[in-house]
């Protein structure tokens, strides 16, 4: 039977998702019941269930936020936090890192809570543009912050497979999409720095 997810779609079951999945090799030219396909069906629901496993709400309540006294200004940024996603368009991979930095009012983040918040925007049916919003305002929700700066860099498979005939290794299309709050959009000395630190022993 289909079940019904929390936002009130009806789920198809296993049985029709892994015939969805036989029918697409079977468009590709090839047969889902020759010995080397037989378990590919199940193998691709695996994927994406890991891959897209971060639209349950609960995911981003897991967190650890800890008072702070405000005693300094300085800059909080954490470097090259791997993630990795799927582009809407063409349901391929996207991979890349994350640049994230604040400016800390009342409370601040567990490395680890910064990880993984990127992690559950990550694992879903994703745009970078979208993603890179989605993880900056969240945090601006939590933290209360004087300011966010979050940048993405990333490459897209699905553009690494079609132009692979005609682009070398050293070529590859690196996107970057960046999002800034408070006094990050204000003051231009701070954007700079958080863009000379991202650079520094890189």
């Amino acid at each position: 039977m289909a079940e019904v997810t929390q936002c009130g779609r009806v789920c198809p079951t296993i049985e029709e998702a892994e015939e969805a999945v036989r029918v697409i090799i079977r468009w590709m030219g090839d047969d889902p019941n020759r010995e080397g396909l037989l378990k590919t069906p199940r193998k691709v629901l695996d994927y994406y269930k890991k891959s897209c496993s971060g639209y349950a709400p609960e995911l981003l309540s897991h967190y650890s936020l800890l008072p702070y006294d405000g005693s300094s200004s300085e800059m909080v940024l954490v470097k090259n936090i791997g993630f990795s996603s799927n582009c809407e368009h063409h349901l391929s991979p996207i991979c890349g890192v994350a640049h994230i930095a604040y400016m800390p009012k009342e409370k601040i983040l567990g490395i680890g809570s910064i990880a993984h918040i990127v992690g559950c925007f990550a694992k879903r049916l994703q745009l970078q543009e979208r993603l890179t919003n989605q993880v900056a305002e969240y945090l601006e929700k939590i933290l209360e912050p004087h300011g966010i700066a979050v940048l993405l860099e990333a490459e897209h498979w699905c553009v690494e497979c079609s132009n692979r005939d005609t682009a070398s290794r050293d070529e590859r299309l690196n996107v970057q999409t960046s999002q800034m709050l408070g006094v990050f959009e204000e003051r231009c000395d701070l954007r700079n720095e958080f863009f000379l630190r991202i650079k520094m022993y890189k």
